[in-house]
Order: C-alpha cells, then sequence, then structure tokens
C-alpha cells in the first residue's frame, strides 16, 4: 500500500486554509507590541506622541488591488490545474476553466 496523492490535495487545503488566519493574527500582534514598545519609549524620553497610533491607518486602497487579487487567485487555479492533469488527464479542462474565470473577470 503506497503514498496515495489524491488524499494529498484535501489535507494541504485544509492545512493552508486555517494556516494564514493564524500566521495574520500573529503578524498582527507582534505588530502593534512593537508599535507599543515605540510609543513606551517616545514616553519615556519625553517625546510627543502625534503620528503615533495602536490603531491602523485606513488609508486609500491601491485602486486595482482587487484586479491584482482576482488573477493571482486564478494564476493558482491554473498552476493547481497544470500540477493535477499530469496525474488525472479528465480533470485538466474543468480546472483550467476555472482558473481563467477569475483572470478574465478583471
Amino acid at each position: 500500500m503506497g503514498f496515495r496523492f489524491e488524499l494529498l490535495i484535501p489535507i494541504v487545503a485544509i492545512v493552508f486554509t486555517f494556516s494564514v488566519p493564524i500566521v495574520a493574527i500573529i503578524v498582527e500582534h507582534f505588530t502593534k507590541k512593537s508599535k507599543m514598545r515605540v510609543m513606551e519609549k517616545a514616553i519615556e524620553m519625553g517625546m510627543p506622541l502625534d503620528g503615533l497610533s495602536l490603531g491602523d491607518k485606513k488609508g486609500p486602497r491601491a485602486p486595482y488591488r482587487s484586479g491584482m487579487v482576482l488573477v493571482a487567485i486564478g494564476i493558482g487555479v491554473i498552476i493547481l490545474a497544470l500540477v493535477i492533469g499530469q496525474m488525472e488527464r479528465e480533470a485538466l479542462n474543468p480546472l483550467l476553466g476555472a482558473g481563467s474565470i477569475p483572470v478574465l473577470t478583471r
């Protein structure tokens, strides 16, 4: 009984799906922690806290950001289609079609 590649795809998908929010929370925690250290040093030195805050500064978003995200998702699905298509030939065309939808919508 050898290693089954068809089990690898859902396992990797589930692991990455749950790891992305966890990594985002950890990065946000350390970012706020470093901002707090800078604020503490500024208070100790008696400097004003004019430009320092713990809240996120919501500036204008890049105008093409949603399009770039859709293109990246589409390219990822197309790469996945090429990899899976080498093992399962019947899955290549439907996955290529699914990957081209987000690329072509923007």
